[in-house]
């Protein structure tokens, strides 16, 4: 970069600020203001910028050729000091005095508009009270918000019916008394009974089994002295 490109250009006088704000508010605001990020919304700043560029050396009164760049970071500049000036006029309103009056607003002009431009804010955002002092807050409520909606009132009875019905179809709470020691003894008796019955269940069970056992070797032994009789009478043919 050579030493002439480096060069320092001087600083925007207030009636170039003046110029330049004027000339975006009129014919460039929609486009610049713009919050979208998509490629053909940067392409038309772009554009809008060129058209800046020239329709503000054309008309300025300073032979310093100013570039689009240069207007652009000027124009955000200026939107900041706008904006801080505004900021602290709203502070002010709740100040309880002393120290130096802060700046107004009121030689902003149409420069002022600015910072808000862009898409349209919400209906959140507009409500009036936001401009209300102190004590403007304190003033009674309006006919509209002091007398009861009668879509309201419907609305909220409706909503206790069906609260009420709900409730009624509710489980009833189940109501735990407190064990004494008369009906510890009787749950203990108790198990103590079905522990025994238990118990006997087991013994006949066992009885049983084991009748089956000795009815089983039982006959085994039979069969076993069976065979032993059969085996003493081939024996015997054999030797005959």
């Amino acid at each position: 970069m050579s030493i002439e490109n480096k060069r320092r250009v001087p600083n925007f006088t207030p009636s170039e600020k003046a110029h330049l704000m004027q000339i975006i508010a009129s014919n460039f605001a929609s486009v610049l203001e713009d919050k979208k990020t998509d490629r053909a919304s940067s392409f038309r700043k772009e554009e809008a910028w060129k058209s800046v560029e020239k329709a503000f050396n054309a008309s300025s009164s300073s032979s310093i050729y100013r570039t689009a760049l240069s207007l652009k970071k000027c124009y955000e500049n200026r939107k900041k000091e706008l904006r801080k000036t505004l900021a602290d006029e709203k502070r002010a309103v709740t100040l309880t005095g002393g120290g130096p009056p802060p700046k107004s607003s009121a030689n902003l002009g149409e420069n002022a508009e600015l910072i808000n431009s862009g898409p349209e804010p919400s209906s959140y955002e507009t409500n009036a009270w936001k401009k209300y002092t102190p004590c403007q807050l304190q003033c009674p409520l309006s006919a509209p918000l002091a007398s009861p909606q009668p879509e309201l009132e419907k609305s909220m009875s409706n909503e206790a019916r069906v609260d009420k019905k709900h409730s009624s179809r509710r489980r009833p709470a189940t109501i735990v008394k407190p064990l004494t020691s008369s009906d510890i003894a009787k749950k203990y008796d108790l198990l103590m009974d079905k522990r025994l019955e238990l118990i006997n269940i087991q013994l006949q069970h066992t009885k049983t089994h084991n009748d089956l056992t000795i009815q089983k070797l039982q006959l085994e032994l039979e069969i076993l002295k069976v065979e032993l009789a059969k085996k003493k009478k081939e024996e015997v043919a054999e030797n005959t």
